[in-house]
């Protein structure tokens, strides 16, 4: 009997401990693959380069909504495309803007697609509703709103508080949005004082400003903790706040932490927050995919890491910089590009129709 009680206490440590959880992945290609041609549902359209790295061709932004649908924004056409779960082709949106559509610009004596010049970041709200943010050459730009028809709110207007200002993503929890934003000068502690995060409610009007924090869908509110935290991931929670004026964390309460230690030099970039308010940290390197989920409901860390498997990918496919996607579901998935050429060779395309855009999930 003693044994027992003994075992049920050793259990019941290890699934409650704060500590590290390691899990086995593996990665599962989506049915169909994404080509850069004219025809319906393709990137490029034929507006691309004829020669060029396949990196060259990756669309501005991929994200996944609540239905599984891929939406992705096409860096040539500006076109955003809605695909569904096995990545067949529902729906192409034109952002409507004279700088887009196949608009050229002699620029060094060169045909240059003016589209070229901006980026598109995509998020979604808990309806569905699609927001793009559109950056020139890093600076704002304007902000459009989507329902979950493709159609376009033509009254969402979020002002003109970031009229010269840096702004190329933003993120949406809790009904706000929140644009980060930089004044272009690292040092300039006066612009951080002010918030340099800019809040609005998801009608577009402007709530205030703020320093960088995360928050789940019930209000829980999450900080990364950087003080006297080397080779450490530590992520404090706060008590929610019905505020909603309320956008710096200096007068919250942290009521737990979570911390998942790092080896030397690592740095796990932010991946997003899911429906049930894990945080996902994520990153690749030569040899393997590492990274974090912290679970402040389950008071665990769970490890990323995927090594035999990624290797193998990695004689397959070109991997871009930054290829990870998660769902709201929390589910991740991966960005692969191959030139469908024997040799491997990544440096140059010559034929952009060969190239194809595939995506693995990683499933444990």
């Amino acid at each position: 009997m003693k044994i027992n009680i003994i075992l049920l206490i050793v259990i019941w440590f290890i699934l409650n401990n704060t500590a590290n959880f390691a899990q086995n992945y593996r990665f599962l290609p989506i049915k169909n693959t994404i080509n850069i041609n004219k025809n319906f549902g393709s990137l490029g359209k034929g507006l691309q380069f004829e020669q060029a790295e396949p990196v060259k061709y990756l669309p501005d932004d991929i994200i996944i909504d609540k239905d599984r649908n891929f939406i992705i924004c096409d860096k040539f056409s500006k076109k955003i495309i809605k695909y569904d779960s096995e990545l067949n082709p529902l729906q192409e949106i034109q952002i409507t803007d004279d700088n887009f559509g196949g608009k050229y610009i002699d620029r060094e004596n060169k045909n240059y697609l003016v589209a070229l010049d901006f980026n598109i970041d995509l998020e979604i709200d808990q309806e569905n509703n699609l927001y793009v943010l559109i950056s020139k050459r890093g600076f704002y730009y304007k902000m459009l709103k989507y329902d979950k028809t493709g159609f376009w709110n033509k009254s969402f207007d979020i002002g003109t508080q970031l009229e010269g200002i840096m702004a190329q993503s933003f993120y949406i929890h809790n009904q706000k949005i929140f644009i980060i934003t930089s004044s272009g000068n690292p040092f300039d502690r006066q612009y951080f004082k002010k918030g340099n995060i800019f809040v609005y409610n998801t009608s577009g009007i402007f709530l205030g400003r703020g320093d960088y924090y995360l928050e789940d869908n019930t209000g829980n509110i999450y900080k990364k903790n950087n003080i006297n935290k080397k080779n450490q991931l530590w992520i404090d929670q706060y008590s929610s706040t019905n505020n909603n004026q309320l956008f710096f964390t200096s007068s919250l309460i942290i009521t737990k932490s979570l911390y998942a230690n790092l080896d030397d030099n690592t740095a796990l970039p932010f991946l997003g927050i899911d429906n049930t308010g894990k945080i996902y940290f994520i990153t690749k390197n030569i040899n393997e995919i590492i990274g974090k989920i912290f679970d402040f409901n389950r008071k665990k860390v769970i490890d990323i890491s995927v090594k035999k498997k990624y290797k193998e990918l990695k004689n397959q496919f070109l991997i871009p910089h930054n290829p990870f996607i998660l769902s709201p579901s929390g589910e991740i998935f991966m960005v692969a590009i191959s030139t469908g050429t024997t040799q491997n060779n990544w440096f140059k395309v010559n034929n952009f129709k060969a190239v194809k855009f595939i995506i693995f999930k990683i499933k444990m």
